[in-house]
This record gives C-alpha cells, sequence and structure tokens, in this order.
C-alpha cells in the first residue's frame, strides 16, 4: 500500500509539479526529513498504529520529504540529500532493498564469529550483513543495473518505429 501511496504522489507530480513550488514546500519538506530522521533512527518505540501501514508515520513523513523537495530543489533539505553519499546509496538503493534480507537471513552471516569461537555481539553480526549487502547491491549495480541503463536507449526508438507500420496495417 506504501508503493501505491508514493506511485500516486509520482503520477501527481508528473501532471501537476507546479502544486508544491514556494519556500514553504521546501521547509516543510526539510522538517519532515529532521522528523523521518529521528522516528526512523531513534531508539523509541512508536505503537503499532504509528509505525506501520500505508499510513504509518514514516510512509507519511516520505511523502511530506517529496512534496517538499520536488517544488524547492535548492532548499536545505533537498541540497542535503544531493550529497555524494545519499546519491551514491539512491542509485543502489533497490538493490540494497533486493539484497538485504535473504542476506540477513542465511546461514552464512548470523552467527558467524559464534562459529568462529569469537564472542561478539549480535550488532556486529548485523555490521557484517550491512557490509555484505553494501558490496553485494554495489555489484550488481555494476554488473548488471549498469549494463541494462546503457542498453535502454536503443530500444526506445527501434520500439516505435516498430509499432508504427503494425498500426498501419491493420
Amino acid at each position: 500500500m506504501t508503493m501505491m501511496i508514493g506511485s500516486v504522489v509520482g503520477v501527481l507530480l508528473h501532471w501537476r509539479r507546479t502544486l508544491v513550488k514556494g519556500d514553504r514546500w521546501g521547509a516543510l519538506g526539510s522538517w519532515g526529513l529532521l522528523l523521518l530522521a529521528v522516528v526512523v533512527l531513534a531508539p523509541i518505540h512508536l505503537p503499532t498504529a504509528l509505525s506501520r501501514g500505508p499510513l504509518g508515520l514514516p510512509a507519511l513523513l516520505s511523502v511530506v520529504v517529496i512534496l517538499g523537495f520536488v517544488g524547492t530543489p535548492d532548499s536545505m533539505g533537498a541540497r542535503a540529500l544531493s550529497l555524494p553519499v545519499f546519491t551514491w546509496v539512491g542509485k543502489r538503493a533497490y538493490g540494497l532493498y533486493l539484497y538485504h534480507f535473504p542476506i540477513i537471513l542465511s546461514p552464512l552471516v548470523p552467527g558467524t564469529f559464534e562459529r568462529l569461537g569469537v564472542d561478539a555481539p549480535l550488532v556486529v553480526d548485523l555490521i557484517v550483513a550491512l557490509g555484505l549487502t553494501i558490496l553485494v547491491a554495489w555489484g550488481s549495480y555494476r554488473w548488471v543495473e549498469v549494463p541494462f541503463l546503457r542498453m535502454k536507449g536503443r530500444f526506445r526508438g527501434g520500439i516505435a518505429e516498430a509499432e508504427t507500420p503494425t498500426r498501419a496495417a491493420s
């Protein structure tokens, strides 16, 4: 459901980008980003009603951030999200999302240090899993996604040309 909300916001912004123009939207996006960081990173447990579902606080704050920064790309928050570290993560976000769960659940990562006879806290296993996830996502981006992204331009003209004669023949 949250992906559907994001898709609807994307379609609306594609049609009516002027809806979110102005400094107030930039300020709203910046405050939304700050609050989202606090909600996601703070070691507090939100009640389930606030943290899950399509109307969960993180989902709603994400919409506020998107709406705020699309209309004001020169706002402080939008500039912060344009820093190289965030754009690097953003380009590999799908891979990070795709691979994190299988890596965390794989029999290799959890308890690795325990099997080696090292008494390490769970956080060390999670750091190893994060590092492995970043490495796999980087490799996937480099050797799978980028080659396909290079090829996509080849097919745009070809598809349009191929469809034209078929329609004329019908």
